[in-house]
Formats: C-alpha cells, sequence, structure tokens
C-alpha cells in the first residue's frame, strides 16, 4: 500500500491547505472572525474557519483511500455503520462548535452535546473496558475520556500553531504505538495527520487563519476515538494489561497536563471553571518571556518526549514502566515550578 498511502495523504494535505485559503477569503464575508479582546492577544481579526477544512480533508483522504482500496482494507473493525456514526458525531461537534465561535454557546449546552456525542459512541462499540466488563463502568470511563480530551484540546488552543501540532505529534506516536496492523485505523490517523499539517501552514505564528472551537474540538474527538479504537494490548506478544492502559496516558500527556493545570489553577484562585483566562500551559510560558514561536518548539518538544514514551512503554517490565512514569511526572513538575514566576503574573 505503499503508492495508495502517498495519494492518500497528499489529497489529504492539499486539501486541507486549499480550503484553509479559501476560508481565510470567505470567513470574514460571513462573520465568522476572531476579534482581538480580553485574554485574546493576537494582533487585528482573524479568519475562523480551519476546523471545517480539516474535518473535510479528512473526509476527502479517506474517500481516497476507498477508492484506492484493493484488499477490502477500507471497513474493517470500523464497519459502514460505525464509520457513519463517527461521521455523524463529529458533524455535531463541528456545528455546536460553529455555533460557539459565533454566538458565544453556552459551556453547559457544549457538554451536554459532548456527552450525548459519546454516549452514541459508546453504543455504536467504540468503548473503554479497562479489563472491567460492567458496561455501566464501561459507559463512565469512555464519556469521561471523550470529554476530557474533546475540552482539552479545545483549552490547549491558545496559541498560534500549537493544538494542531501537538494533535500531530500525538497522532504520530499513537501511528507507531498500535501494536498490530490495523490498515484503517492507520489510514485514519494519516489522513488526520495531513489534513491538521495542511491547516498548520495557515495557522503557524504569525497566524493568518484561526480553527474555533469547531476545529479544536474534533481534534480531540478523532484522537480520541483512534486511541479507543487502537490496541495496545497484544497478548501474543506478552504485553501487560496496565501497561496497555498507560500507553494511551504517555500520549496525551502535554493536554491532560494543561487541562489539569489550569483547573487546579482557577480552583486555587477561585475563579470560574468555565470562564476562560490567560493560565494555560502556553500562557504560563509566555509569562516567563517566551515568543509565541519559542512556546510552540518548547511545548512540541515536550509532547514528543512524554508521548513517545507509548511506543515503548508496553514492552517494558512493570518497574522500568513505573520509573519511565516516574520521568514523565518529573518532567512536568519541573515546568509547573518553572511556571510559578509566570503563573503569579497571570493570576
Amino acid at each position: 500500500m505503499g503508492w495508495e498511502l502517498a495519494v492518500v495523504a497528499a489529497a489529504a494535505l492539499i486539501t486541507g491547505y486549499l480550503l484553509c485559503a479559501l476560508m481565510r477569503v470567505l470567513a470574514p464575508g460571513i462573520g465568522l472572525v476572531d476579534e482581538p479582546h480580553g485574554r485574546k492577544s493576537h494582533a487585528g481579526a482573524i479568519p475562523l474557519g480551519g476546523g471545517v477544512a480539516i474535518l473535510l480533508a479528512m473526509v476527502v483522504g479517506y474517500v481516497a483511500f476507498v477508492l484506492l482500496d484493493q484488499q477490502g482494507h477500507a471497513f474493517g473493525t470500523i464497519t459502514p455503520f460505525r464509520m457513519f456514526v463517527l461521521a455523524a458525531g463529529a458533524a455535531a461537534l463541528f456545528v455546536t462548535g460553529l455555533i460557539d465561535d459565533m454566538s458565544d454557546l453556552n459551556a453547559w449546552m457544549k457538554l451536554i452535546v459532548q456527552v450525548a456525542v459519546a454516549c452514541m459512541l459508546f453504543f455504536a462499540g467504540f468503548k473503554i473496558t479497562l479489563f472491567i466488563y460492567s458496561w455501566v463502568v464501561n459507559l463512565a470511563v469512555t464519556v469521561f475520556w471523550l470529554v476530557l480530551l474533546m475540552n482539552a484540546f479545545n483549552l490547549l488552543d491558545t496559541s498560534d500553531g500549537l493544538s494542531s501540532s501537538v494533535a500531530m505529534v500525538i497522532a504520530a506516536m499513537m501511528y507507531f504505538a498500535i501494536p498490530y496492523n490495523d490498515p484503517q485505523l492507520s489510514v485514519l490517523i494519516l489522513t488526520f495527520f495531513f489534513a491538521c499539517l495542511g491547516y498548520l501552514l495557515h495557522n503557524f505564528p504569525p497566524a493568518r487563519l484561526f480553527m474555533g472551537d469547531a476545529g479544536s474540538l474534533l481534534l480531540g474527538y478523532f484522537l480520541a476515538v483512534f486511541s479507543i479504537e487502537a490496541t495496545f494490548y497484544s497478548p501474543s506478544a506478552g504485553f501487560d494489561p496496565f501497561l496497555a492502559m498507560l500507553a494511551p496516558v504517555f500520549l496525551f500527556s502535554v493536554p491532560i497536563y494543561d487541562t489539569l493545570s489550569v483547573i487546579l489553577i482557577r480552583i486555587w484562585t477561585r475563579k470560574p471553571l468555565f470562564v476562560g483566562d490567560r493560565n494555560h500551559f502556553p500562557h504560563r510560558l509566555m509569562a516567563l518571556g517566551l515568543s509565541k514561536r519559542e512556546v510552540l518548539l518548547l511545548v512540541v518538544l515536550v509532547t514528543v518526549v512524554t508521548s513517545s514514551c507509548a511506543t515503548y512503554v508496553t514492552s517494558l517490565s512493570l518497574a522500568a514502566a513505573f520509573l519511565l512514569l516516574l520521568q514523565v511526572l518529573a518532567i512536568f513538575t519541573l515546568f509547573f515550578i518553572l511556571e510559578t514566576i509566570g503563573e503569579r503574573k497571570t493570576w
């Protein structure tokens, strides 16, 4: 599938890039722009619409795969029905995010839509079991994971190029972390990666286009679904079930760290949990004097270091995996300590 994958990647990349260029022209005419105010410090109004470009680029990439597929890989474990549910969930989140981009939708309404989409996916077969055979526990864990990652990438989208770059690194690491050959899932991850790359070429600092909530919710949504569909546990290879559960934690450690640290800061400073502020990971780094490009480079490097652990943690002993977990925790603890000065400026 060498040249077929190259065509799929090119289709997603070119479509994403061209649609982003189109949205830069069309978005201002329909009022789909992000005005600088409050916690938003970008210079001038920036067009929104990167989310629709990413979504449609993925569709084009996967359609190219279906047309080129000669071995029946286009529909594997994700059957046509489950693919329809996956697409319906993406459409619901996109519309919700688009409404929020244009009129500031109530945070609780967004959460209700996210939970509803997560439940819909669960009953379509996208579920986390944690080797616990209770549908109630499985449903709770699956909904929590999906909602956590949707909001984590929504919160992380606070600086030029950041959310899409982190998503691309995680997608790449996931591609290599899957311990078995699943062509269908691999192609979905591939189309996601190159669709994000097409957008990043317009969003690299200084950004000329934003994805908005319509895009950031989709990043977390697709990556969460991919991580659920991927099987990090391989009994034939002797992989430990606990280590298989640890792999996704390593993959998403940066967005999870950002989300948890922001929640803790808001609780500590007695600020509303659902009101935006400038206490995110990139904001705290900027408060230390780093530029947007320096923040982007630093956060991407941290994501590479931490998420790459998922590519080999399942083959380690429990003792070695525990030490690896301590190392990752030490990295984020070090960052949290170094950010203290910057946090005092933003709190």
